[in-house]
C-alpha cells in the first residue's frame, strides 16, 4: 500500500510535474513543456524541499541566488514563479497545502533592454557591404521603414 501523499512527504521535484499536469491539462503540448522548463530553474534550489516547509522566504532566496550567480534572468524567474504559483494552487485545491507560499513572493523586476540604433553612416555602410546579397532589397526595406527584428 502506498503512503498517503501529505505536505510532509511530497517534494517539489516529484510532485510539481503531477500538480502542473493537473493545473495545465488543457494547454497545448508546447505550452505545457515551456511551463515545465520554467520550473527547472527552481528545482536545484527547492526541489528536495518538502511542500510543508516551502516558504515564500525560501523561494525568494532561491531567486536571489539564481540572479546573483547569473544562472537565470529576471524574466525567466518571473515565468518560473508564475508556473510555480499555478502548480501550488493545484496543491491547495487538492488539500495538500493550506496556502500557496508562491503567492507571497515578489516577482523579480525586469528591465527593458535599451535598443541600439544605427547611425545613418552605419546603416549606409551596412547597405554598401550587403550589395549583391540575395536579401539586399529586404535589408533596404527594413532600414528604410524602421522594421523591427520580429517584423
Amino acid at each position: 500500500m502506498l503512503p498517503e501523499r501529505t505536505a510532509e512527504n511530497v517534494h517539489i521535484d516529484r510532485s510539481a510535474i503531477s500538480l502542473l499536469a493537473a493545473a495545465l491539462r488543457d494547454l497545448r503540448p508546447n505550452t505545457y513543456r515551456s511551463h515545465l522548463k520554467a520550473l527547472l530553474h527552481l528545482v536545484p534550489h527547492i526541489g528536495n524541499e518538502p511542500l510543508a516547509t516551502l516558504s515564500p522566504l525560501l523561494i525568494q532566496e532561491a531567486f536571489a541566488l539564481r540572479l546573483d550567480q547569473e544562472l537565470s534572468t529576471a524574466k525567466s524567474l518571473a515565468s518560473s514563479l508564475q508556473t510555480l504559483r499555478m502548480a501550488l494552487r493545484q496543491a491547495v485545491l487538492w488539500g495538500v497545502l493550506s496556502s500557496n507560499p508562491a503567492f507571497l513572493v515578489r516577482t523579480p523586476r525586469t528591465y527593458p533592454k535599451e535598443m541600439k540604433v544605427w547611425s545613418p553612416g552605419e546603416a549606409q555602410h551596412f547597405v554598401d557591404h550587403a550589395r549583391g546579397h540575395r536579401l539586399h532589397s529586404f535589408f533596404c526595406l527594413a532600414l528604410g521603414t524602421g522594421m523591427r527584428m520580429g517584423s
